[in-house]
Formats: C-alpha cells, structure tokens, sequence
C-alpha cells in the first residue's frame, strides 16, 4: 500500500512517530536516551526551525508533535533520526539501532 501523500503546512504541527528496527529496545538509560534526543531535537529547532510542541519518548519509539514553519520537514527529520541513531550506535557499540520507516 502506497504512503499517503503529506500535505504540508506551515501553520499546523504534525504528528510525526517512529521506532527501532525489529521493534528491539533500546539498548540504553533512559537518562542517555533523554540526553540524546533533547540535544538533537534543541539542534532541529536551533538550526532547521523545528517547533516542537510535545515529544515523548518510549521503550523502543518516539511520538512527537512538531511544526516545521518553512516547509522543511523532510529535512529536519532526516537531519535529526539519522544523528539520533548515529550517537545510539556510538553508545551502544552496536549499529542495530536505527529506525524502521522515513517517518
């Protein structure tokens, strides 16, 4: 089945998640999985434009409600999944952890 297409906007946020590979946990604290994301999400905001409106972090997934005010969501979701699963691989001594799907 084919994705639905995004529509973008810049006024309304989307509801963007996405887990690890196999649905495995993550092989880290809470406390170093905090760091990581709030870090690479502070770097979104700061550099790309990211506003982010909720975030919340699971066992092997995360749910975020974000807007991306210059249409670039494409981007800054690249940006931030990929920096995210590089530093967990780095941690973890492992390249087991990345994500499942775009987003």
């Amino acid at each position: 089945m084919p994705r639905k297409k995004l529509i973008r906007d810049p006024y309304f946020p989307y509801q963007i998640t996405n887990r690890t590979h196999d649905r495995r946990f993550y092989p880290l604290s809470d406390q170093q999985l905090w760091t990581i994301y709030s870090d690479e999400l502070r770097i979104a905001s700061w550099m790309l434009g990211l506003k982010i409106h909720a975030f919340v972090l699971m066992s092997n997934h995360y749910h975020l409600l974000a807007s991306a005010p210059d249409l670039n969501l494409d981007e800054i979701l690249k940006y931030f999944q990929s920096k995210v699963s590089q530093r967990i691989c780095a941690l973890a001594k492992s390249n087991l952890y990345t994500f499942q799907t775009r987003y």
